[in-house]
């Protein structure tokens, strides 16, 4: 039965391959769009903007993998249907529950590729994309760089590890200058404004350097005064969702230590946790397309149907995650309510087609 894996699977994922090269193209294309209205400012030109819509394709590859499954294991099985291949395993005895099985396999790989993408690839190439097109957009008052980006306050230098949001930083890098020489470094795993240009520096250490030697203070809270205003960092902010897990998982508890509100945080870390879910729901409701009562269907409008299913929880989702940040409901009872209707969906039209 590895040979049906195997066989299925090349046609899944040759679909699913397809699928994300058109819609690939066509989120690039509107990226690109969107970026004409900034070209010229500063010193963002052309290759810019190009250089900033290649970036973020490993994001929109990981935000798009759930529907490229549906999408694509809709036509890899359809394609099958449509050669009569499907009814030939029909006959020879192949159940329901070893198509779910055997588009697992495949859901595996998808899967792999997801996690690479979501927890590796595309917070390094999106933070890059931000701190470079803020830099061309600024003509060079911030140098972005891969390791964080850069500026000056009067006569300090200060390096921001990430932008979490336009009034919260992490990995703040203070270079207090004295006579041209570096007079004290502190160091500050976040900071958060406060008011009146003032930001508040927590959990770090300030190193001075003086003729005697050097002196270690290290601090739970310091008040950092600076011309640098949230409006600065604005155009670099990454948005939480688009963080790794690590990343929002660490700064979650940070709020929540600090008695801020966490639940934003909390609830992308969740819905991160229930994307590879996610992506095998996607890959199995693409059954009763073909097994069902629609396997008489033309392979277009097996096509429609499923783009409507994927269109449709997509709104749900949407919806519960912003119910859940107004009413301030728990993180992980909203995170987990789509799947789950999802998945109850997916196994009732399951049962059914049988």
């Amino acid at each position: 039965m590895a040979i049906l894996d195997i066989y299925l699977g090349r046609f899944i994922i040759t679909s699913c391959t397809l699928v994300i090269f058109v819609l690939l193209s066509l989120f690039s294309f509107v990226d690109l769009v969107n970026e004409l209205d900034d070209i010229g400012k500063g010193e963002y030109k052309i290759l810019g903007a190009i250089q900033y819509v290649l970036l973020m394709v490993p994001r929109h590859m990981y935000e798009l993998i759930p529907i490229t499954a549906l999408l694509g294991t809709t036509l890899g099985l359809g394609l099958l249907a449509s050669y009569s291949e499907i009814t030939a395993l029909r006959a020879a005895g192949v159940s329901h529950w070893r198509f779910v099985k055997a588009i697992g396999v495949s859901g595996a790989v998808l899967i792999i590729l997801s996690l690479f993408l979501g927890e590796i690839i595309a917070p390094l190439s999106e933070q890059a994309a931000v701190q470079n097109r803020s830099h061309a957009l600024s003509s060079g008052k911030a140098l972005a760089s891969q390791a964080g980006i850069w500026t000056r306050d009067g006569k300090n230098y200060i390096k921001v590890e990430k932008v979490l949001s336009q009034d919260q930083l992490s990995g703040v890098h203070i270079y207090e200058l004295l006579d041209n020489k570096v007079s004290s470094l502190i160091h500050a795993k976040f900071a958060l404004y406060s008011e009146k240009n003032n930001w508040i520096l927590q959990n770090g250490e300030k190193t001075i350097f003086g003729d005697n030697g050097v002196k270690l203070v290290p601090f739970t809270s310091m008040l950092w005064s600076s011309e640098l205003i949230p409006e600065f960092f604005s155009s670099v902010s990454i948005n939480p969702e688009r963080l790794s897990f690590a990343e929002i998982y660490q700064f979650a508890h940070f709020l929540n230590d600090n008695g801020l509100e966490a639940n934003h945080y909390w609830l992308n870390l969740w819905k991160k946790i229930y994307h590879p879910v996610l992506i095998l729901l996607m890959m199995m409701i693409a059954i009763p397309f073909i097994l069902g009562p629609m396997r008489s269907v033309g392979l277009g409008y097996r096509i429609l149907v499923a783009a409507f299913i994927g269109i449709s929880f997509y709104i749900f989702d949407q919806m519960m995650t912003h119910l859940g940040l107004v009413f301030n409901f728990n993180p992980f009872a909203i995170a987990s309510i789509p799947p789950l209707v999802f998945f109850m969906v997916c196994m009732t039209l399951i049962i059914r087609s049988r």
